[in-house]
């Protein structure tokens, strides 16, 4: 699933060989609410603004916008439209 506009509210999909895809854009383009929603049947995780924090290992797919000090690691991720996904990252 694509998602073009700003402040979408995304909550409780399971999505099945396939996900959430951010196209690029400006910041505010990125900034929604996603919870509680599993990509073949694990979790989706949506960090926002975060930092110095780690990856589950367990994850379906891996949405960071604007975070910094991540540890992605030990990661498995298949059948998604996209595994990881960095958006304006800060170094």
């Amino acid at each position: 699933m694509a998602l073009f506009l700003k402040n979408n509210i995304m909550e409780e999909n399971e999505f099945y060989n396939n996900g959430i895809v951010l196209r690029e854009g400006s910041l505010e383009n990125f900034i929604h609410k996603i919870e509680n929603n599993t990509v073949n049947g694990r979790t989706l995780y949506y960090f926002l603004n975060m930092s110095n924090f780690s990856s589950p290992i367990n994850a379906g797919q891996i949405i960071l916008v604007n975070c910094k000090h991540a540890k992605i690691e030990n990661l498995s991720i298949s059948k998604t439209s996209v595994a990881l996904k960095l958006l304006i990252p800060q170094i």
